[in-house]
């Protein structure tokens, strides 16, 4: 790499410049430690004519080029990191085509909203995964600051199928624990284990993400998401009487009593509850079951004149998956789910 002075034509070679740089998604606090030794070099000098990527990004099967430019306004570390971050974001972009192309390939679930989930993060799962790229060259002139990343597409396969495998060996046993907590009726840690084997295996989601266990096939991303809902089917909701007599306009709920148990009859401790009333005021719209998996209503101020106001108490997973994972799309795709609800008439 040269860079040539107006008025010298002396050749300055710069070492160091194969640096592998860990790229997190924390961009900034990255290039501005990589700018910053590079600060105490001697400043990019101009070229008398813009090399030809500066307009033209290169072309090599073998690698990825990223091209990134910034005005020259502000520092030099502040300008150049903004090229920088561009450049590795134009890597990202053509890595992220490269995916979605091959994940035609590969089997997704639309039954659980798995596909729509892939395409809409698949730019954000390129840019975690870039490791090893270099600066090959740099220019600029009196108004910008321009800077050519470059990537081997072998040494990003490599990196990313390493990590890849890691986090399917986790996720296997995350799968397993949840299902042992299924099978044991601990369901909220059940879903909590789950939920941590999407949240592994997530990065890689839409690409082939099967695995063999004791000769069955499991979808590591789709499998962890068919059991919540599975939970959620098996768990039910009841009430201790169907209708209440009341007097006045208040109800302090204690005299019903809600019980979740699941298929095989057992009690559910720490099921979430959520309670809502047709003509009333919820005094509390949450609660959750005691160790033999029973809470009771909720007080009610009754404020509509009619003869009778309606109860509703459900299963509410969403409660759940919320402390489990922050994925905003893995919530949404489970609050949509039906669960057990019962519903209790209030009559005066």
């Amino acid at each position: 790499m040269r860079f040539h002075k107006k008025s010298s034509t002396t050749i300055l070679r710069f070492k160091n410049m194969n640096k592998v740089i860990l790229v997190t998604g924390i961009v900034s606090f990255l290039f501005s430690g990589i700018w910053g030794c590079k600060a105490k070099k001697e400043a990019v000098k101009d070229y008398s004519q813009p090399p030809s990527w500066v307009s033209e990004r290169p072309v090599n099967q073998g690698y990825y080029y990223g091209i990134g430019s910034a005005p020259k306004r502000g520092s030099a570390q502040i300008y150049r990191q903004r090229a920088a971050e561009k450049a590795l974001s134009d890597i990202a972009a053509q890595i992220a085509t490269h995916v979605k192309s091959k994940a035609s390939m590969y089997r997704v679930e639309d039954k659980y909203g798995i596909r729509e989930i892939y395409e809409s993060q698949i730019k954000t799962q390129s840019e975690d995964f870039l490791e090893g790229q270099e600066v090959i060259d740099e220019y600029q002139n009196e108004d910008y600051y321009y800077v050519l990343y470059r990537l081997s597409a072998q040494t990003y396969e490599q990196k990313r199928n390493a990590r890849k495998q890691g986090a399917f060996d986790a996720a296997e046993q995350f799968y397993l624990s949840g299902i042992k907590k299924a099978e044991e009726g601990e369901y909220q840690l059940s879903v909590h284990y789950l939920l941590k084997a999407i949240e592994i295996i997530y990065p890689f989601r839409g690409e082939e993400t099967l695995v063999t266990n004791n000769q069955d096939t499991l979808d590591l991303f789709a499998g962890p998401l068919e059991k919540i809902k599975s939970i959620a089917h098996q768990l039910e909701i009841s009430a201790s009487a169907a209708q209440v007599k009341v007097s006045g306009d208040y109800f302090d709920g204690a005299e019903i009593t809600y019980m979740v148990h699941d298929n095989l009859k057992r009690a559910v401790s720490e099921a979430p509850i959520l309670f809502s009333v047709d003509g009333g005021y919820l005094i509390s719209n949450r609660a959750k079951t005691d160790s033999s998996g029973k809470c009771t209503a909720p007080s009610i101020q009754i404020s509509d004149k009619r003869n009778h106001t309606q109860l509703s108490a459900s299963i509410d997973l969403s409660q759940w998956v919320n402390q489990g994972t922050e994925i905003m799309e893995i919530r949404n795709l489970i609050k949509q789910w039906t669960e057990s609800s019962c519903e209790v008439k209030l009559v005066n």
